[in-house]
């Protein structure tokens, strides 16, 4: 049967939304920090990364990734599927994979997308990725194309958007770019708007805006506050000269810590009356370092550990377990998008015909495991209804260790059984031994 076009026709797209225009067929990022803050310069994002704490925690968000082993798995037991996830494998292995994969989530992640080239090589009768560098954002521009227009397949593109790359000889639009030439990865986006929105842009008011300006005012206040301030006292009749010099011989005294006033002269500290102010600025500091880890790790309990220590394995735990969700979230983000693109590049260059694999980070803490007590009160319920358990499938699920007391009774009744003639087993050993020398007492 076929499919109808009502079904196959996207009816709300961006083409026809009233509050949605493109100049140029170019869309433009919905990161409105970024637009309307920075002029849609990405660049000034960089500026985040010299905060240390919000450097600290997108470098704990990446290498929670970059951490985890990682799998080949085919798309199905056929030999060529197989053969294309070994191809795949073999091609990963060969280049640097953890780097990629930096790349495309340190960028994405801050800035909301992030590209890398592919810099194919041939060795006999398999391609491979020679150099797979990150690229700078502000380099790109993705274009709409019309409903007329039809984009041929060897040009790249991203989420039905042309990738256009920026250049000397075209700063506006960009020339195209060949197909499996550049991985994009988002994070973040919105609709149908191939530009991704990064978490600077809440981390920029924070680390740049008011973090910077409360440091400032706080090493205002320590310049202030850390000495006394100086006053000299001049005798009335000093000439306007004495007093440009007694201020000089000040500053020589400030300088060296030690000096000689003329008579007459004196030198007063006057320390001003600290306030709490201080505390202030350290409150705020804390306030915006909080507000960031809320940003990039969605939690605050690994900023603020209780002096308990049992509330402090509490908070361990459960800080523990959000980071290993987190890590699960942006490594499904990465199978699911740029490492599903590059697995089919590569079979496709490698293994035509065959069904790309899947490219998955290992979880081995988030498998299903079985509460024993459970297991062991559903054996209970099924023994006392007559089904035992399999002696493999309990050493499975229990481990070694365990003996069947039901078949130790029975091989004791047996023992018994055969005592029961009145023989002991010595006497039984010795009537055995005479029974096998009368069979051979004739054999000559």
């Amino acid at each position: 049967m076929p499919l109808s076009s009502d079904l196959s026709r996207e009816i709300a797209s961006s083409n026809n939304d009233p509050r949605h225009h493109l100049f140029n067929n170019l869309p433009w990022t919905e990161d409105d920090t970024l637009l309307y803050l920075l002029g849609g310069d990405s660049d000034y994002y960089d500026l985040i990364t010299k905060d240390s704490k919000a450097k600290g925690l997108l470098e704990n968000r990446d290498r929670n990734v970059q951490l985890r082993e990682w799998e080949v798995v085919p798309a199905s037991n056929k030999r060529l599927d197989r053969k294309a996830a070994d191809v795949v494998k073999d091609v990963l292995l060969g280049c640097d994979f953890d780097q990629l994969s930096t790349d495309l989530v340190k960028d994405s992640l801050l800035k909301g997308n992030s590209f890398v080239e592919l810099i194919w090589g041939i060795d006999g009768k398999t391609t491979f990725i020679e150099d797979a560098p990150g690229r700078s954002l502000h380099r790109f521009r993705f274009y709409k194309p019309e409903k007329k227009e039809k984009t041929p397949k060897s040009i790249g593109t991203y989420r039905r958007h042309e990738i256009r790359l920026l250049n000397l000889s075209d700063l506006y639009v960009g020339e195209r770019v060949p197909h499996k030439r550049f991985l994009c990865h988002c994070y973040g986006n919105r609709y149908d708007n191939p530009w991704g929105i990064g978490l600077g842009r809440v981390l920029y008011w924070f680390a740049v805006k008011f973090k910077k300006e409360i440091i400032k005012q706080r090493l205002i206040y320590l310049d202030r506050y850390a000495e006394p301030t100086k006053i000299g006292k001049a005798p009335e009749k000093a000439s306007k000269e004495d007093r440009e010099n007694f201020n000089g011989i000040i500053k020589k005294i400030i300088s060296s810590g030690h000096g000689t006033l003329p008579a007459g002269y004196l030198l007063e500290l006057l320390e001003a009356q600290r306030s709490s102010s201080g505390d202030l600025y350290q409150s705020a500091i804390d306030w915006c370092n909080k507000e960031m880890a809320m940003a990039v790790l969605g939690e605050t309990l690994s900023m603020e550990l209780p002096d308990n220590a049992g509330s402090r394995a509490a908070t361990s735990t459960q800080t523990d377990a959000s980071s290993i969700l987190l890590a699960k979230y942006d490594c499904d983000r990465l199978s699911t998008g740029p490492y599903r693109v590059l697995a089919s590049w590569i079979t496709s260059l490698n293994v035509p015909g065959a069904k790309p694999p899947m490219i998955w980070r290992l979880f081995p803490e988030l498998k299903s495991t079985e509460d024993l007590n459970v297991r062991v009160n559903r054996d209970n319920t099924l023994n006392n209804l007559g089904y035992k358990i399999n002696p493999d499938k309990l050493k499975e699920v229990y481990g070694e260790g365990y003996i069947d007391t039901e078949a130790v009774e029975a091989q004791k009744a047996e023992e018994e059984k055969e005592n029961s003639f009145g023989l002991s087993f010595s006497e039984r050993k010795a009537k055995a031994y005479y029974q096998r020398l009368n069979k051979y007492k004739y054999v000559v």
